[in-house]
């Protein structure tokens, strides 16, 4: 299982990273983006089933970013890891199905906790598609 984690704070980013490798290790790989350009490229160029993102960030919002990775069809669990605790945020959060709206600083354990739920829905989510491809309700699936 692959996670995209979205900051423009370098020094959150690596010790989110560093968490994450020492204490999930069944992710596979932890990719990162500083902005929302650079998590597009990530999210059209490898599969990506979770993503961590900061609400604010240069070049827009990860509230723009996950609407835009809903207009895509992309199947992503989204945690959003910030330091607003402004509802309005957690309220379009929600419309936009984000799994978790977490503030910022966060204890590890619920960090880990919150990456294995997102963990879970998304094999789950894998397994039903995987049961409609066999039915035939998928005309194409691609698994990475």
């Amino acid at each position: 299982m692959n996670i995209l984690l979205t900051d423009d704070d370098n020094l959150i980013l690596q010790e989110v990273k560093e968490v994450l490798e020492r204490t999930v290790p069944e992710i596979e790989k932890i990719y990162i983006a500083t902005c929302i350009a650079e998590a597009k490229k990530v999210l059209k160029t490898v599969s990506v089933q979770i993503m961590l993102c900061d609400i604010e960030m240069p070049g827009g919002s990860g509230l723009d970013l996950l609407s835009w990775v809903r207009a895509e069809a992309l199947s992503v669990q989204c945690i959003f890891l910030t330091n607003y605790a402004d509802f309005s945020y957690a309220r379009q959060a929600i419309r936009l199905d984000s799994m978790e709206y977490l503030l910022k600083p966060i204890e590890e354990k619920q960090l880990c906790r919150t990456v294995r739920l997102a963990m879970e829905r998304a094999e789950k989510e894998i397994m039903t598609q995987l049961e409609l491809c066999k039915k035939g309700q998928f005309e194409s699936w691609e698994v990475d």
